[in-house]
């Protein structure tokens, strides 16, 4: 299809898509009906919806995607700080902070705190 007035159907077009943009924007802040909203308007519902598909359509179509390359990691554990690593934290009465990692036993955290003390 050619452009006619040296593109100004495109222009146009751009000027429309800007306009119905803003009133679906005014819409949703409204929080009235579709129908209710477009009737104080004068503006036949369809041709909201319509639009309202249209730009929402566009939009999804200008998303682009990045390729990314997942890497395994070879550390034996997650890198991250020793505090967030720890699930288990002992205060002694002396201030003596103990940390356990994921895994350890009851057992074995009740006998160290019993022989520290």
């Amino acid at each position: 299809m050619a452009l006619r007035g040296g593109g100004g159907e495109a222009r146009r077009m751009r000027r429309a898509r800007s306009i119905w943009a803003e009133l679906i924007r005014q819409y949703e802040r409204s929080g009235k009906e579709l129908e209710e909203w477009a009737a104080e308007r004068k503006i036949p519902p369809k041709t909201l919806r319509w639009w309202m598909w249209r730009l929402r359509r566009e939009q999804a179509e200008e998303v682009s995607l990045v390729p990314v390359r997942v890497v395994a990691s070879t550390a034996p554990t997650a890198r991250r700080p020793e505090e967030e690593s720890a699930v288990i934290e002992a205060v002694l009465t002396d201030g003596v902070r103990l940390r356990f990692p994921i895994g350890v036993s009851s057992e074995a955290v009740a006998e160290l705190i019993a022989r520290l003390r």
